[in-house]
């Protein structure tokens, strides 16, 4: 099941403009849950509400990353160069394709859900750098899960893994060329310095994570069923924070990794040269 089929961003360029934001469909959330841990068995080791929290993490930055292409889009309107200062309606023209008549459709297209995915998959390898052991190990599983589940997923979707681990870059000026191409005379606009500013890290995004308007859509007890597994939606999405306190196995598995450090070199250097 895609992401977009469990949420949908809508982009504020859309009218009401007041009803922007990130919708998360809970039902369908806990159907791609239940899906995950069949496909990676030893995700049913962890707690219900461990796993529950990285789908939230999951969907939330794959529709974050269709806020960044919103928010690239509305910066290249900003500095758009047109001498009458009207406004080009630059991603609503990029959104209805235009782009195809000057550039031809990629192997890998919608290239922009592809990129969404492998947003949200290497948000969870940046959130864990500066994180504990236990949260390491469930992201590592939960991202061997998500590669087993993209080839299963529709075109775009399923291509995530050709975009992972920094291979971003090429695919993501490729988007910010398709907006360009939406309107003659702008070759001058500095492509690159956007892709870097915009794409991947997500830090020229025009609100930050705790400040999307994001809705939990459901029947009042499907609600409540989500609320017992993820109390916090906000500290989930944002900042993959676990419920309950994992600084004593963070702490063990630390001295045990050290351990394994340490005999494998006194191993090395017992080792004839």
């Amino acid at each position: 099941m895609p992401a977009d089929a469990i949420a949908f961003y809508r982009p504020f360029h859309f009218e009401p403009s007041d009803q922007w934001g990130i919708y998360i469909f809970v039902s369908e959330l806990m159907e791609y849950l239940q899906g995950l841990k069949r496909s990676l068995g030893t995700l049913a080791a962890f707690p219900q509400e461990v796993l529950a929290t990285a789908v939230v993490f999951d969907v939330f930055h794959h529709e974050f990353f269709h806020h960044l292409v919103e928010c690239a889009a509305t910066s290249i309107e900003v500095v758009w160069p047109v001498p009458q200062r009207q406004p080009v309606p630059v991603y609503l023209h990029y959104r209805q394709g235009t782009w195809r008549g000057s550039l031809g459709e990629h192997k890998h297209d919608p290239l922009e859900e592809a990129l969404a995915n492998a947003y949200a998959y290497n948000s969870f390898s940046f959130i864990t750098r500066v994180r504990g052991e236990y949260l390491h190990g469930v992201s590592r599983l939960y991202q061997r899960a998500l590669e087993k589940s993209w080839p299963k997923e529709p075109p775009g979707y399923r291509e995530a893994g050709a975009y992972v681990q920094g291979r971003q870059r090429v695919a993501a000026s490729m988007l910010l060329r398709r907006m360009l191409a939406t309107e003659g005379g702008c070759s001058r606009l500095p492509v690159g310095i956007l892709t870097d500013a915009v794409f991947p890290s997500g830090h020229a995004a025009f609100w930050q994570k705790p400040d999307i308007p994001t809705y939990l859509v459901g029947s009042p007890s499907e609600l409540a069923a989500f609320e017992c597994l993820v109390p916090a939606p906000n500290e989930g999405y944002c900042a993959l924070s676990w419920p309950g306190q994992t600084e004593r196995l963070d702490s063990f598995l630390e001295k045990e990794r050290r351990k394994e450090r340490e005999a494998k070199t006194k191993v090395l250097a017992q080792r004839p040269e």
